[in-house]
């Protein structure tokens, strides 16, 4: 049996490591069965200001405040095929604070130029199809670039972006959507859908697609999404900060390790 003294100096030895370690091991455990649980996203805005393409430069914006148990990175500099100039340094810090980390990568209609580099032959749907499982493979080297080696889930992000039109027609803009989804399928990633219903059907003609999980923004666990999908994070704004929570009903301890990854 061990002595009171060599407990205590266990118990001391233990709390000097969790304190070394920012609370590593108290950050990164499973959530509690039934719990929503607070995270956060960021991507190039929260880069150190004037990085990026010229048409997205980065803001400075704050990085996740205390509190958050995990935070979805960018990878994209805003479209498709641009990456996010300071994603390591984000992925650092995600892992300096011991946090669940998860990803997401905006798509966008593919320019003249793009459809022709990666677009191949066949018909327009076909082609841009194309276009967008090199979008998803294009963030899937983003992220090696950056030391993330691989991340169980993605999120594709289908929303306007200024300046990288969408097409009139919907049917090419699903094609895209499902060309981003089969190149995170074939990395042996799972796949979301982040959007809100304007959006969403302004683009893909308010597709359902109710297998699909979701991420939404200013709305509730309990409210149908854009796309029929289940809910699995909502998200709300606050302070400059892209605040989410976990869906008790589909992301409880069992699955959050298929949602996000453990640093």
């Amino acid at each position: 049996m061990t002595s009171p003294r060599l407990r205590s100096a266990a118990a001391l030895l233990c709390l000097a490591i969790t304190l070394a370690t920012g609370g590593a091991a108290e950050s990164s455990t499973l959530p509690a069965r039934g719990s929503a649980v607070a995270g956060a996203d960021v991507s190039w805005p929260n880069c150190p200001p004037g990085m990026g393409i010229p048409q997205r430069r980065t803001l400075g914006q704050p990085m996740p405040p205390a509190g958050s148990r995990y935070v979805v990175v960018g990878l994209t500099n805003g479209p498709g095929f641009t990456p996010n100039p300071c994603l390591a340094r984000q992925v650092a810090w995600v892992r300096a604070r011991h946090l669940w980390l998860g990803v997401y990568g905006v798509v966008s209609y593919p320019t003249a130029a793009q459809l022709k580099r990666y677009g191949g032959t066949g018909t327009v749907a076909t082609r841009v199809r194309r276009v967008g499982v090199a979008q998803a493979r294009f963030n899937l080297a983003t992220m090696r670039k950056a030391g993330l080696a691989k991340a169980p889930m993605a999120w594709v992000d289908v929303e306007p972006v200024k300046g990288w039109p969408w097409s009139a027609s919907t049917a090419a803009n699903n094609a895209l959507v499902d060309g981003a989804l089969a190149g995170y399928r074939a990395a042996g990633m799972r796949v979301g859908l982040y959007s809100y219903k304007y959006g969403w059907t302004q683009i893909t003609g308010g597709r359902r697609l109710p297998t699909v999980p979701t991420w939404v923004p200013m709305s509730t666990c309990s409210k149908a999404s854009f796309s029929g999908g289940p809910v699995w994070l909502t998200q709300t704004t606050s302070n400059g900060s892209d605040l989410n929570r976990t869906c008790p009903g589909q992301v409880g301890p069992s699955r959050f390790p298929q949602v996000f990854a453990s640093t």
